[in-house]
């Protein structure tokens, strides 16, 4: 991964363009650590920042440049990426295999801009943040991959448009004032993400990904390349082909996924994601040679404290297991401290210049990162992307069997579901497939009817049952018209298309890895929502997902025989950070913290810190006992603590 910084004017008088291109990447030094460059042009200049991750990346001379015809002017180039079709696209460019294993990524990825035009974005696979420059016709491309691996930003008034992958860099200009955006913090209060371009800061943007930004004296466009819910369906003859196909897309994913000057590590728990990933990538691995580190957070030791109902705290037994099965794998456990969890937080904000998203996994997290680069480990794999796409659950089966009018199979289902536990009853299977195309009204009196007593349910407005946003605050960023017009589901509801869109919650990917590369040098690399298996997964019929009762069919068909029965027949789910009352409770802190919170004006507007007071003060909640109350209390407390520390962090940096 690298880091890049431009700034293009729409003036004809722009000098100090390379000052200021200077001042952003002097910001950053830490996302790239091997080389610093910089391209000077009339009304443009780029800086580019490399960290070498692949060998490929040997041969990477940034920015870029390639002469117009007629000699007049020059394209520029400076990209973050990892391009993952390389001889797909030399055969479609025709250059010859020697040619193409001496060439970076970025030399690539000019010469399908020079083919293809401002359509070359979607003839890429892989992870990148690019942008391209005409000097003749004075344009800009940003362009961004549909996973948002890598972060963008930028901010434009009438004069120029700068560009970053971090906004540390658009703030070291001084032309950009680092002021808290109020409305991305509503929507993080309560958890609604749609909206991507929002940034935590008034007046800077991030390209979302899957999109093109086009901007020259005349204006600017933008339009989305690629979007989930234009996947084609895929159909097969036979259940084993769909087993065949997806393992031979897998097997590719996982190879380029390893493409690394040294051999990568994992982030693996007992689960199907992350071990498939682990079964994929250690015998490939093995045959050079190579062994594949494998970290896992466990509690700490002598750990007894209830877990949320029908999940489980320790890892240990499965990826044990793993271990055993493949020789090349080296186990490393790493156990959860049980120290406050927001100690140390500032760190991370001044990497990633945003909250920890899932605030109890933090510590744990990022001790396997630290670990892991202190063992000169650069890249590592995990299978954050899973639920999504290859373990996915076939929920969404009811729904296309009863739009479909196969009835009696919607049936036969349903009763396999409730005789396997995956529902209460085939009736409410049934209305699985039913109640997501009904309206808000409809849907609500109908679940409120089946789930007495459900907090977020009986809760008015919904998001006080999990949030701790202050009511006046709410109502002043419009949180409920905002969440009707970006389709947010409040009450957790599902609804028709929602793991498309849930797809598209992926700027998180940004954030955590320029987080994580800023702070150990670790670039990490997520196979499971790779383009091409988000593309495989989407396409195969949600039959292919659940099938008479057993969840997640397609995965467990595929491993078979490669991941130990006691990962492979798990129904059971882990739980991250077990140990977070404990986080929660040491030694006070969390009062401390709300004392502090009362003396800071933007926590005071935007947190209900009376309420925060009364949780702490009266922890009632019962983890052990099913039902919604635990899960919501720590939610409140994660990010209410988490947004509020964030937003006194910002207070000392304006």
């Amino acid at each position: 991964m690298s880091a890049i910084a431009g700034v293009c004017s729409f003036e004809n008088e722009c000098a100090g363009l390379e000052t200021t291109v200077r001042q952003m990447t002097a910001a950053m030094p830490d996302l790239g650590r091997d080389s610093e460059t910089f391209l000077a042009m009339r009304h443009a200049a780029f800086g580019h920042l490399l960290s070498r991750f692949t060998e490929e990346d040997e041969f990477e001379r940034q920015p870029l440049t390639s002469p117009l015809t007629g000699d007049d002017g020059r394209i520029a180039l400076v990209c973050a990426a990892r391009i993952d079709n390389r001889k797909e696209l030399a055969e479609a460019l025709r250059i010859s295999s020697s040619s193409a294993a001496l060439m970076p990524d970025s030399a690539f990825i000019l010469a399908a801009y020079r083919k293809w035009g401002d359509q070359f974005a979607s003839r890429l696979v892989g992870s990148f943040a690019i942008a391209i420059y005409n000097e003749r016709e004075r344009n800009l491309i940003l362009a961004r991959s549909p996973g948002g691996e890598y972060s963008l930003f930028y901010w434009a008034d009438r004069q120029r448009l700068m560009f970053a992958t971090a906004p540390r860099a658009l703030f070291a200009t001084g032309a950009v004032s680092r002021r808290l955006n109020l409305q991305k913090t509503a929507d993080f209060l309560v958890t609604m993400h749609y909206d991507q371009t929002n940034t935590w800061y008034e007046g800077v943007e991030t390209l979302t990904p899957g999109h093109v930004l086009s901007v020259n004296p005349e204006g600017r466009r933008l339009w989305r390349y690629w979007r989930p819910e234009d996947v084609a369906e895929i159909r097969y003859p036979r259940d084993a082909d769909y087993v065949e196909a997806f393992l031979e897309c897998w097997r590719r994913v996982v190879a380029d996924h390893t493409r690394a000057r040294r051999a990568p590590g994992i982030l693996m728990s007992g689960g199907m994601d992350s071990t498939a990933v682990a079964a994929t990538a250690a015998p490939e691995l093995a045959r050079g040679g190579k062994k594949l580190a494998a970290f896992t957070e466990v509690p700490p030791v002598g750990f007894n404290a209830p877990v949320f109902a029908g999940r489980y705290a320790d890892e240990t037994p499965y990826v044990q297991a793993m271990a055993r099965h493949f020789p090349n794998l080296e186990l490393s456990l790493i156990r959860t401290p049980s120290s406050f969890f927001l100690d140390g937080v500032e760190s991370w904000f001044r990497a990633a210049e945003t909250p920890f998203r899932n605030s109890f996994n933090r510590q744990w997290w990022q001790s396997i990162i630290e670990t892991a680069s202190n063992r000169g480990i650069q890249v590592l794999l995990t299978g954050q992307g899973g639920n999504l796409t290859v373990s996915w659950s076939g929920s969404g089966l009811m729904t296309q069997l009863l739009t479909r009018g196969h009835w009696v199979r919607a049936w036969r289902e349903a009763r396999a579901m409730a005789a396997a536990g995956l529902s209460s009853s085939a009736i409410a299977a049934v209305g699985g497939g039913i109640m997501p195309y009904l309206g808000e009204t409809a849907w609500l009196a109908i679940s409120r009817i089946r789930h007495r007593g459900h907090s977020e349910l009986s809760a008015t407005p919904p998001w006080t049952a999990y949030s701790l946003i202050r009511y006046e605050f709410a109502k002043e960023r419009k949180i409920a018209e905002r969440a009707r017009e970006v389709g947010h589901t409040v009450y957790s509801r599902p609804t028709a298309g929602l793991r498309q869109r849930t797809l598209q919650w992926s700027d998180w990917n940004g954030d955590y890895r320029r987080g994580e590369l800023s702070l150990y040098g670790v670039e990490l690399r997520d196979p499971p929502f790779d383009r091409r298996v988000v593309e495989f997964c989407l396409g195969v019929p949600e039959d292919q997902s659940q099938r008479n009762g057993v969840s997640k069919w397609l995965l467990r068909r595929a491993m078979a025989g490669l991941l130990p029965d006691a990962v492979l027949n798990n129904q059971k789910r882990g739980l991250q950070a077990a140990n977070w009352l404990d986080q929660l409770s040491a030694r006070g802190r969390a009062l401390q913290e709300l004392e502090l919170l009362k003396r800071s004006p933007l926590a005071s507007h935007a947190l209900d810190l009376v309420r925060m007071e009364h949780l702490l003060n009266h922890p009632t909640v019962d983890v052990s006992k099913a039902g919604s109350a635990g899960v919501n209390y720590q939610a409140m407390l994660a990010i209410g603590l988490m947004t509020g520390r964030f937003l006194r962090w910002t207070e000392t940096r304006t």
